[in-house]
């Protein structure tokens, strides 16, 4: 008879430790090596801008929207739904990994025959040995799903950050020289094949494994069943996540989706971590315990707090020094993404606070309510997408993505609310301070651009300035809001992370 696998809560015989302080500990953790990841990525990022056109963005931005759809078939939810269950892990684990290597070879068969109708939808030829190329990924990352579902599963999430950092240096290495000598986009693509094969070998190096190759049917059917709500929560968001880019990559050509995905890549960076980290930690910390809502209840709600001080004053802080961070950093002829990055800044802003809602849907048994606000959003999406881009162009496309994220909010935390028999006004105590902490920055911000603008020309040394005016501002004002508790928050997380 199998045993019931539970995950690792106790510690050397003693006592298991709360939920909130287990909680704090692994995103602590994640978190810390999540920042240095993203350091990374950011810095070649923008050493890539710098190096490349936005042409040669917009190309890999269409091959990568077919990889990132077919994608989402691959996986079909089976990750969550292996962490989720809590007998025959091993065989659901075998049984997991031989269904998405069979879709995956599948799947990349089908983007070899199909990548020149896909560039010829977006009347661009270089797009077909893009797509096929990239579609290689589609194999490869089978090979990560057997390490990272089980160190998932027993909360070691170290192990998987640091793979993903490993794999993060790999990319930047090669694509930035391949960008400098001269490939274009091929540096992207070569970088992302070279980033997959980097962290697979660590993962064998780290945490070896064999497939056994062990096929059981009903515990096949068992994982499709519950993974098809994960996955057509994936999907359509996918979708709604990507039509703009889909639509203005067909009207305007690959340099106008260029300049989309740099606003985007930069607008939603702290939200597109916190999903991260928040989706990677609690999910299967929460699986653990799920009967016990008001323990999910408040571990949830200081989660949401510590990530919300965090995600977002950086999206105020961008929509306030757009115009400097691109001329700077970027370059002018990046320009034309200044605008939309101030607007994709505010589906920045709601998609941080929404994020951790989506780990508890999966966790506590209830992925329709996220299939079916996702259902909401494409919807929204479907409907307005070509009116937007065709009459606004760019910025209708930006303000559409934005509104869309907006309009879902309340409804997301309505129903995470009744699923955690939380009262809204928790919801809004927890908001507030950073919010209009964020606010009061952000005007802050502006009022010194206005009487310090003679010393613009010194670049760096004038935007510096106003990043550490902006969080001293920031700071001072989180600290009245919350009445001084401010300080007792950070020495609670401190402590936490210090015992880890």
């Amino acid at each position: 008879m199998n045993k019931v696998f539970k995950p690792d809560l106790v510690i050397k015989g003693k006592s298991i430790m709360s939920l909130t302080e287990k909680t704090i500990k692994n995103l602590g953790t994640v978190g810390l090596l999540e920042i240095l990841g993203k350091l990374i990525n950011s810095v070649t990022l923008l050493i890539l801008a710098r190096l490349l056109l936005p042409s040669d963005f917009g190309i890999v931005a269409v091959a990568g929207i077919l990889i990132a759809i077919v994608d989402r078939f691959k996986d079909f939810g089976l990750s969550n739904a292996v962490i989720q269950t809590q007998e025959k892990f091993e065989e659901s684990l075998q049984t997991g990994f031989i269904l998405r290597s069979a879709a995956g070879i599948f799947l990349f068969c089908i983007i070899f025959i199909i990548a020149p109708f896909w560039a010829n939808f977006f009347n661009d030829q270089a797009i077909t040995p893009v797509l096929r190329i990239l579609a290689i990924v589609l194999i490869l990352e089978n090979f990560r799903f057997f390490p990272e579902t089980k160190l998932s599963k027993t909360l070691k999430f170290r192990t998987i950050r640091t793979s993903t950092i490993i794999g993060n240096v790999s990319y930047s290495l090669v694509a930035i020289a391949l960008a400098y000598s001269g490939y274009s986009f091929w540096s992207i693509v070569y970088g992302r094949i070279t980033q997959s094969l980097t962290s697979i070998i660590y993962y064998q190096i780290k945490s070896p494994w064999k497939p056994q190759l062990q096929y059981d049917t009903k515990i096949a059917k068992h994982l499709l069943s519950y993974g098809k709500f994960v996955f057509g929560t994936a999907l359509m968001y996918l979708l709604a996540d990507n039509l703009n880019s889909v639509v203005l990559g067909r009207i305007l050509g690959p340099t106008v989706l260029g300049y989309y995905f740099i606003a985007y890549s930069w607008a939603t960076l702290s939200a597109r971590e916190v999903v991260v980290i928040v989706d990677r930690v609690l999910f299967p910390t929460y699986s653990t315990i799920k009967s016990d809502i008001t323990r999910v209840g408040n571990a949830y709600l200081k989660t949401l707090k510590f990530s919300s001080m965090v995600s977002i004053p950086i999206n105020f802080g961008m929509f306030a020094l757009a115009p400097e961070f691109v001329y700077l950093f970027i370059g002018e002829k990046w320009a034309p993404s200044i605008v939309p990055l101030q607007i994709l800044c505010i589906l920045g802003l709601f998609y941080s606070i929404n994020s951790s809602t989506l780990a508890i849907y999966y966790s506590m048994g209830a992925p329709k309510i996220a299939t079916t606000l996702t259902a909401l959003q494409l919807i929204f999406m479907i409907i307005f997408v070509l009116p937007a881009a065709n009459f606004f162009g760019l910025i209708g496309a930006a303000s559409l993505a934005s509104l869309s994220m907006v309009i879902i909010t309340p409804f997301n935390f309505t129903f995470a609310g009744r699923l955690l028999k939380i009262e809204g006004t928790r919801f809004i105590r927890v908001l507030i301070p950073p919010i209009f902490s964020a606010i009061l920055m952000t005007i802050s911000i502006f009022a010194i651009k206005e009487y310090t603008s003679i010393f613009s020309a010194y670049r760096i040394i004038y935007l510096l300035f106003l990043v550490t005016s902006g969080f001293i501002i920031y700071i001072l004002f989180l600290f009245i809001f919350t009445k001084g508790k401010l300080i007792e928050d950070f020495r609670m997380l401190a402590s936490n992370l210090k015992s880890r």
